[in-house]
């Protein structure tokens, strides 16, 4: 993850990365916040996985916050 937001924010000049994680993916959850991301919402009945409705959070990170 820290390699594409890498190369999105240097070599493609993006502004902003946002990522989609169910909410009881705490692997993930713990991967996104460590390289930066902010939570920035809860997105009820977001998917369906394995047959079942799941919450997902929305987390986003911009580049002015992202140190390469």
């Amino acid at each position: 993850v820290r390699a594409i937001c890498d190369y999105a924010f240097g070599a493609m000049k993006v502004n902003r990365i946002q990522a989609t994680v169910a909410t009881d993916n705490i692997p993930s959850i713990k991967l996104l916040t460590k390289i930066g991301f902010i939570k920035e919402g809860l997105m009820h009945d977001y998917a369906i996985l394995h047959g079942q409705k799941k919450d997902f959070y929305m987390y986003g990170l911009l580049a002015k916050d992202f140190s390469l």
